[in-house]
């Protein structure tokens, strides 16, 4: 971390002092018999939050809820937690550790064991997990919902930091698109070719995240851009839904980009989204409004603990992840 040593080497010391109070709380790593118990917690806890806020729900049902959780169940790359009282699920989240920016997702308590501390030390204890690699030089939570402020007291408390606001938007743009840019499916050939304009963007590599996104088995696929005209690359998506994220080398090529885009999932019968970083790019959050005429889901905070370097060069879109 690009942080004082000395304070994180404190934070650490205490977190792991922490893991071994609150009698009866049990954290462990979870196994794939917990996917019932976590799914259950965790479509429980979105459709408690869309009825007292009134978001959309991020997952539609409790099967979808399930596939999710089973996919981060059965990948080596990420990291769980689950908590118990009793023989009791109580509560879990993940971290993925794919790249050197790890993220944790997903954190959910049971209702009936909320505010007793529970969701503060399923974090502390991925935060200290992250910790402990040489190659981790941040922890990021990319949708923390600003009417979330449980959730954000404890993040802060830790210190995460808000680095964003994350305005995400869905829809198909009313207008339409006939320039030079092409957009077509990312294959494995283009894998590096996407790094290396996301290293030059935030500072760091996510080939591995990549790669997975060309593997992963959602029905919103990865895109890359083409300029006709020119014949260069000029971005990329791994999807334009709250899984992939996005880098263009301008606002023009990212409104073009999503327009096609679009246009292609509409016709496959999958929402798009775009997350819109508002105060980096405040013309193109004025374009999805006024003149694609998206419709704003929820408005987020981009949290980071460690190092952050804010989009820089191109136009960049997070992910649920970072």
């Amino acid at each position: 971390f690009e942080q004082s040593n000395s304070s994180f080497k404190s934070l650490k010391v205490v977190l792991m002092a922490q893991h071994k109070t609150k009698g009866s709380l049990i954290v462990r790593t979870p196994a794939t018999t917990d996917l019932d118990g976590l799914s259950r917690i965790a479509f429980q806890a979105l459709r408690d939050f869309h009825t007292t806020h009134g978001v959309p729900l991020i997952i539609s049902n409790i099967e979808e809820c399930k596939q999710i959780v089973l996919s981060y169940l059965q990948d080596p790359a990420v990291y769980g937690a689950v908590a118990g009282v009793d023989n009791r699920i109580t509560g879990g989240a993940f971290l993925i550790e794919r790249d050197d920016i790890r993220s944790i997702i997903g954190l959910a308590v049971d209702p009936k064991y909320q505010n007793r501390g529970i969701g503060k030390k399923v974090i502390e204890i991925l935060v200290d997990k992250a910790m402990q690699s040489q190659n981790c030089r941040s922890i990021r939570l990319a949708f923390v919902e600003t009417g979330n402020l449980q959730f954000l007291s404890i993040l802060s408390s830790l210190g995460f930091r808000p680095q964003e606001t994350v305005f995400v938007l869905s829809g198909s743009p009313v207008v339409s698109y006939s320039g030079p840019i092409e957009v077509r499916e990312m294959s494995d050939q283009d894998v590096s070719t996407c790094d290396a304009m996301h290293t030059e963007v935030l500072g760091i590599s996510r080939k591995n995240d990549l790669i997975h996104c060309l593997d992963r088995m959602f029905a919103a696929r990865p895109y890359i851009a083409i300029d006709t005209v020119s014949k260069e690359f000029v971005g990329y998506s791994t999807s334009f839904s709250y899984h992939g994220h996005t880098v263009t080398r301008d606002i023009e090529t990212f409104k073009a980009m999503y327009t096609v885009a679009a246009g292609m999932m509409i016709s496959q019968n999958i929402t798009p989204r775009v997350a819109i970083l508002g105060r980096l790019y405040p013309q193109l959050l004025s374009w999805c409004l006024r003149e694609a005429h998206l419709k704003i889901e929820r408005v987020c905070h981009y949290m980071v603990l460690g190092y952050y370097k804010p989009p820089q060069l191109y136009v960049y879109s997070p992910s649920w992840d970072y």
